[in-house]
This record gives C-alpha cells, sequence and structure tokens, in this order.
C-alpha cells in the first residue's frame, strides 16, 4: 500500500469520527463466594470526538460487595481529556490513538459495524453524531 493510499485512509476515518460520541464497551465482572458475600463490577466509556481533533473520555466503574447484612456500591468516573488521531498502521488497516492530557495513551483498532456501530479492538461501540444523535451510516 503506497502512502497516498494509507493517507486516503486516514482522512476518511478522521473524516467520520468527528463531531460524533461513541459509547459501550461494557465490561462486567462478577463472582460470588461460599459465605454468601458477592463480588459485582461494571464498566462503560463514553468517547466524544470533537472536530479540532480533542476528545473527552467518560469512563464508568460501579462496583458492589454484599455480605450477609451489608451491601454497597460505589461508583467512579473520570473524564479524561486529550487529543486523537487517526493512522494506519503497517497493513494499512486504521488505527486510533488517543493521548491523554495526563499523558495516558490508548490505542484501537477501528472497523464499521452495522449502522450505527463503530468497533474499538472488535467491541461494539453506539455511534452517533452530535447533534440530533442521529447513527453514523
Amino acid at each position: 500500500m503506497n502512502p497516498d493510499e494509507h493517507r486516503a485512509i486516514e482522512e476518511k476515518w478522521s473524516a467520520l469520527l468527528r463531531d460524533t460520541k461513541a459509547k459501550g464497551g461494557h465490561d462486567a465482572f462478577g463472582d460470588r463466594d461460599y459465605s454468601g458475600g458477592s463480588y459485582f463490577s461494571w464498566g462503560e466509556l463514553e468517547l466524544r470526538f470533537f472536530a479540532d481533533q480533542r476528545f473527552r473520555a467518560l469512563e464508568t466503574r460501579r462496583s458492589h460487595v454484599s455480605v450477609p447484612g451489608l451491601s454497597s456500591t460505589v461508583p467512579t468516573q473520570t473524564d479524561t481529556p486529550g487529543t486523537w488521531v487517526v493512522w494506519t498502521d503497517q497493513h494499512g488497516l486504521p488505527v486510533l490513538r488517543l493521548t491523554g492530557d495526563d499523558g495516558s495513551l490508548r490505542r484501537y483498532r477501528l472497523a464499521r459495524g452495522d449502522s450505527g456501530v463503530l468497533l474499538l479492538d472488535d467491541k461494539p461501540y453506539k455511534w452517533v453524531h452530535f447533534r440530533g444523535g442521529r447513527p453514523v451510516t
């Protein structure tokens, strides 16, 4: 694949992501022990992509712990702003790189699912435009 083909893929994906948000990446884990206690953790990620190549990542996680006679749910939320860029790997496949203002770095392989679905590392995210909430097609 020549450099122009790589650039065309990067520009196409950059245009698709502008002014959209993706929400999903549901992550859940649970466990129960013999004493009747249990633990459950659930997480979700919302990414907002702005036209100026900035992003906001809002990660929500809830942990629920229970033992006989006591139950507690602990919500946590992190909000990470930063910059985003799309590049292509050596095979010409699109990769999304998120660089947080805090120095964090995340990379995701990009693909399109059905209408309104963005796949980040093969996990489905609901994908819509900011204005009107219409799915990205």
